[in-house]
């Protein structure tokens, strides 16, 4: 029979089953008498090691295996998403039981993850409440082709003043595909000149992705021709005419100041209607108020009255010439020489420089007025049908009521006249009508006189020198006469 140990090896192993022998009869004697708890070794170990060459293991943090890292993938066709499978993911402790949870609710094998950024963790307990956990994302790229559909072309006529258009209305462009919404911008100027531009509309989703069309605006030359000294401003975002105010300071005419509180306008702004009435040689006195988005920036005004009435604001008809940053006024003198009847007054404030008459200038505003020059001696004779007919709106007469009335017939002598005037009336019957007086701005200064009698005086040595208008009224019919009131 061969040995089976030979005799080096045999002491080897005897020498340290002697060195161990005590350390394992201690163990033995421990169990057999009931004084040690094995399962101690899978407590928390928070006590000092023993000074023993042999050392109880604690209970260790969970370990999960196999959480992968971030994750991008295109979604599936047709689809708003995707599916994403990996794992399973696991976890391990060296003692417990343990509990393997997801906070974001995903599974541990995956699943569908829609369009977008999705962040996923998993946590892992033991049953000594001890834990760790693992995140990563999942990232879903949009793989659908979005649309975008604009609106259709527009053709339209110009402003007769700017020869184009602003604030063009274009519509809606539409884009959308099968999961997301878009935000849609074009990049619309605030003018249209004539011939035709290009609109682009832009759609962005949340991922950054873009998709464009465009829109065709084509405006035709329409009525732009009729007036060859057009002028404004493309923007007023910054800047604008705010206020106006233009009165006399010779006290020759009725009293007929000039305020015009406009605002922001978006570049240009025909003010209707008559501003004031002056006369040849006439001292006025003009104010002007520059409005600003925030804080007050250097503008350049200019000012013109068409004198001579050629629709074109020469060098000499400048009236105002400043530069301000706040409210500038400046006295002006009607030439004695001034064509009578109305007359273009326009007032143009630039952030570019001086402007000139029929400038089409980048930032500021324009407004054009009416004046009417008048002669008080010759009865307004050059007053056009249109600032009559705007003086008899406002007193309510109709044209046709300006004619005799079968039954009378109405004179005023002398007229015109500086103190008193005389109203005869030859009527085939009773004479009850009542008489009221108005301005040439139709003003009442006189109200609801009776007249009863064939010949009545008038005082009008109170009135100031001027055309007036006398109405009569009585039996549902209305007579109108004019006379002029001189100066003493």
């Amino acid at each position: 029979m061969r040995q089976l140990f030979n005799t080096r090896k045999k002491t080897k192993i005897l020498k340290h089953l002697n060195s161990t022998l005590p350390i394992f009869s201690f163990l033995v004697a421990s169990l057999m008498l009931g004084t040690m708890d094995i399962s101690a070794q899978c407590e928390p170990d928070t006590s000092p090691p023993p000074s023993s060459d042999i050392s109880l293991v604690g209970d260790a943090t969970p370990v999960i295996s196999n959480c992968p890292g971030d994750i991008t993938i295109f979604s599936e066709s047709g689809e708003c998403g995707a599916t994403v499978v990996y794992g399973p993911v696991t976890a391990s402790d060296n003692c417990d039981e343990v509990t393997l949870f997801s906070p974001t609710g995903v599974n541990i094998k995956g699943g569908y993850f829609e369009i977008g950024l999705t962040e996923v963790e998993y946590v892992a307990i033991d049953g000594n409440g001890l834990e760790t956990s693992c995140s990563f994302t999942v990232e879903v790229i949009n793989s659908e082709v979005a649309t975008i559909v604009c609106p259709p072309s527009l053709t339209l006529d110009s402003d007769r003043k700017i020869c184009g258009l602003e604030d063009v209305d274009l519509g809606i462009a539409i884009a959308q595909d099968l999961c997301q919404s878009y935000e849609v911008t074009n990049d619309a100027p605030e003018y249209y000149p004539l011939g035709t531009t290009i609109v682009t509309w832009t759609a962005f989703d949340s991922q950054g992705n873009e998709i464009s069309c465009e829109q065709e605006v084509t405006i035709l030359e329409g009525q732009c021709g009729e007036d060859e000294c057009q002028s404004f401003g493309i923007n007023t975002d910054d800047a604008w005419i705010q206020r106006v105010i233009c009165r006399q300071l010779t006290d020759v005419t009725p009293d007929n100041n000039l305020i015009s509180n406009t605002g922001n306008n978006g570049g240009y702004l025909q003010v209707g209607g008559m501003g004031m009435h002056v006369i040849p040689g006439s001292t006025n006195i003009i104010k002007v108020v520059p409005g600003f988005s925030s804080g007050s920036q250097l503008v350049y005004w200019r000012i013109w009255i068409d004198y001579n009435h050629d629709e074109e604001f020469s060098a000499s008809e400048i009236i105002f010439q400043k530069t301000s940053s706040t409210q500038q006024n400046q006295t002006f003198t009607i030439p004695m020489d001034a064509e009578l009847g109305a007359a273009e007054m326009r007032i143009a404030m630039s952030l570019d420089g001086y402007p000139e008459p029929c400038e089409i200038f980048q930032y500021g505003e324009v407004e054009d007025y009416k004046i009417n020059i008048y002669d008080p001696i010759n009865a307004f004779a050059t007053a056009t049908d249109s600032d009559e007919s705007a003086i008899e709106t406002e007193i309510n007469i109709d044209a046709e009521e300006r004619e005799v009335i079968q039954d009378f017939n109405v004179s005023l002598y002398p007229n015109p006249s500086h103190i008193e005037t005389f109203l005869k009336i030859d009527s085939k019957g009773a004479i009850d009508l009542e008489m009221r007086i108005y301005d040439h701005l139709g003003r009442l200064v006189v109200d609801q006189q009776p007249i009863t009698d064939v010949l009545t005086s008038i005082d009008v040595s109170t009135l100031t020198p001027g055309k007036y208008f006398l109405k009569l009224t009585g039996n549902q019919e209305t007579i109108v006469k004019n006379f002029i009131v001189l100066s003493n």
